[in-house]
């Protein structure tokens, strides 16, 4: 129920303004107050939607106490309205105004007037009230809001901490899984050439092929150099039209794929390792030939003159801004499924299998790990029943 002051040193009066609200249809608390003192004293105690003032009163008159009332955060916000019988001339009348009064009515007034009036400042105390729990409603939700947030950011970080303890659990069975295949050939050539020692021939060619197994070893150890972040790439500059096709031959060798090549000559140079994009070409092209050598299909190689700024983001948010050379590796595969596409580059994963193996490796980890250290990226995308397709950003040299 919202609340009036109504403040006046005559009692009559108080009862006549008492008579004249309690007629509206809206029901209302009213206090009185025949001094300024006891008005102060109830705008502290109460929330009022409105006070009613007697402009002439001992002591303390009633501007000054509208002024009383400005001066205090608690109740500088009570609407003012001044009543005088006396008091009507204009100056007086802009004295009230000055002491922060809303209306100056003078008596005799006409009492549905003051009532209308009266209604005024409840339907807008009433509006004040909403507003006041709609905005509590909202930092409540704000809170709620900020705490969800929380409780996911925290979910999100257990779910990082389990992925990154699968992937390297991954990354470990894996390593395994390859250096326990080199060391049974290593033992298993190494036993045969003592049982055999008596036969010099023999005993070459097993220990050749032991040789061989710890080449393979070698190599496998260098790729995790890689992928650890050492392997710092020799730059130089290079142009890439031939590098690409002699690259692409390279990692084909003797398979039979048809490539269709899109190099324009005004390709421009880029700073670059040649022995390790070597490396990432191979990786790309295998894994292209793998996925069509039972369908068969053609390789399509695109290359392009690209230049990342701020309208074109569609790449690794990582990429800066600058020159690069865009190679692209289109195949007619079965594609890569969507819930697979973002893991492709995760050390030893893989959805192929070699009879009844799974395939498992660190190529595209590899390939992913050099092109970052060029400052480049590497992207995967597979548009539903297209194949999959694999573009390199490589950064561009100085000089154009």
């Amino acid at each position: 129920m919202a609340k009036i002051l109504i403040v006046d040193d005559k009692k009559i009066n108080l009862l006549a303004l008492q008579q004249v609200l309690k007629a509206m249809e809206e029901e209302v608390d009213i206090i009185t107050a025949m001094t300024g003192d006891e008005a102060l004293r109830a705008s502290l105690n109460h929330d009022f939607a409105l006070a009613i003032l007697d402009v002439q009163m001992p002591a303390m008159d009633g501007y000054e106490l509208a002024d009383l009332m400005r001066s205090d955060p608690r109740s500088r916000h009570i609407p003012i309205i001044f009543l005088s019988a006396v008091y009507f001339d204009d100056p007086y009348v802009f004295k009230g105004y000055s002491s922060g009064a809303v209306d100056f009515i003078t008596k005799p007034f006409n009492p549905e007037i003051l009532r209308s009036k009266v209604r005024v400042f409840l339907e807008l105390n009433a509006r004040k009230a909403e507003l006041i729990r709609k905005n509590a409603d909202l930092e409540d939700m704000v809170t709620r809001l900020e705490e969800q947030i929380q409780a996911r950011k925290k979910a999100e970080q257990e779910l990082f901490k389990v992925r990154m303890l699968e992937s390297i659990g991954t990354l470990a069975g894996g390593i395994a899984h390859d250096f326990n295949n080199m060391l049974t050939v290593l033992t298993g050539q190494i036993e045969l050439a003592q049982i055999h020692c008596h036969d010099t021939e023999r005993v070459h060619s097993l220990l050749d092929d032991a040789l061989k197994a710890i080449f393979r070893a070698t190599e496998l150890t260098a790729k995790f150099v890689t992928f650890s972040g050492g392997g710092t790439p020799l730059k130089q500059e290079v142009a890439p039209n031939s590098l690409l096709r002699e690259f692409v031959a390279s990692a084909l060798g003797d398979a039979q794929l048809k490539v269709d090549f899109t190099i324009p000559e005004e390709l421009w140079h880029i700073a670059a390792d040649p022995r390790q994009l070597k490396q990432v070409v191979y990786v790309v092209v295998n894994n292209a030939w793998e996925a069509m050598a039972d369908n068969g299909g053609r390789l399509g190689v695109q290359a392009l003159n690209w230049e990342h700024s701020t309208e074109k983001d569609a790449t690794d948010p990582v990429l800066k801004k600058g020159r690069y050379v865009k190679v692209s590796f289109i195949d007619q595969g079965p594609g890569i499924d969507a819930q697979h596409l973002g893991k492709i580059f995760d050390p030893y994963f893989s959805t192929k299998r070699r009879g009844s193996v799974k395939g498992m490796g660190l190529g595209l980890t590899i390939a992913h790990s050099i092109m970052t250290r060029h400052g480049g990226a590497i992207q995967a995308e597979s548009p539903p029943g297209d194949g999959a397709r694999f573009h390199l950003y490589l950064p561009a040299a100085n000089d154009p």
